[in-house]
């Protein structure tokens, strides 16, 4: 049949969108799928996230426990588990002078 024959009636409809790509229906299940996939990454990095900050955060309290013991055993003159005020002014005073020091480099 030529398209002439067709003109004018609900199967040159049917005729012309049976050529035509069905691309609506496949564009919905891809951006379906894309919407999922990206909602999926979403989840799975607020997830890790603070996993990984939670090691981050460990490793920091065990160095700074590890710095706070060796400063009692360095400073703690007599030997008494604390840092006495005397003690603690020892301590804060070279704080300072490391500040300092560290100042004049930079």
């Amino acid at each position: 049949m030529s398209p002439a024959q067709f003109a004018g009636t609900s199967e040159t409809f049917w005729l012309l969108f049976s050529i035509l790509p069905s691309s609506p229906p496949l564009m919905k299940k891809t951006a379906s799928k894309l919407t999922l996939i990206a909602s999926l990454l979403a989840v799975a990095c607020m997830v890790t996230a603070p996993a990984l900050n939670a090691a981050d955060d460990a490793e920091k309290a065990a160095k700074k426990a590890k710095k706070a013991a060796a400063d009692l055993k360095k400073y703690d003159k007599n030997n008494n588990g604390k840092l006495d005020p005397d003690e603690e002014a020892a301590l804060k005073a070279d704080v300072e002078k490391a500040k300092a020091e560290k100042k004049k480099k930079s």
